[in-house]
């Protein structure tokens, strides 16, 4: 009897060894958040190869391109707060290419909202939306835009 049960404890523990050491486990990769900009063109998602923010004086001119596209918006200041567009203030503009019909200004409708200054002060966080016409008052929508860990010039 004391052999059968040394051996049913030696099989158990065998088991149990053999059974946890072949258990894969998963890893969870975290990505790295990546600074950039990104927005919906008329539904689809375009992100840019290149970007940065110039200042002159207290304007701000946010500027992101890929390929012959550009967003580019100027605002009066940049912290935390909501930059309606508007065509004297705050503007902004999506362009296809250098023609004047390749110019999708947002007059009125949208706005740049700065939601986070981060990193000390050296870069900051925001979404963006705004509707633009070009001259021949042709529409392209540009919403769920965003500005992940963009630095802010001094």
């Amino acid at each position: 009897m004391r052999v059968k049960s040394t051996l049913f404890t030696f099989v158990l523990i065998g088991g149990l060894f053999f059974s946890s050491s072949c258990k894969k486990t998963e890893e969870t990769i975290i990505e790295p958040i990546k600074p950039g900009i990104s927005a919906n063109i008329d539904g689809a998602l375009w992100t840019a190869d290149t970007f940065s923010v110039t200042k002159a004086g207290g304007i701000y001119t946010v500027s992101a391109f890929k390929d012959e596209q550009s967003i580019i918006m100027v605002i009066e200041d940049l912290k935390v707060g909501t930059y309606p567009f508007n065509i004297t203030d705050n503007s902004a503009v999506y362009s296809t290419g250098s023609d004047i019909e390749n110019q999708y200004i947002g007059g009125v409708n949208g706005e740049l909202e700065v939601t986070a200054i981060i990193n000390s002060g050296k870069e900051f966080e925001g979404q963006f939306n705004f509707i633009g016409i070009n001259s021949n008052a042709r529409v392209k929508s540009i919403t769920q835009g965003s500005i992940i860990m963009v630095t802010i010039p001094k």
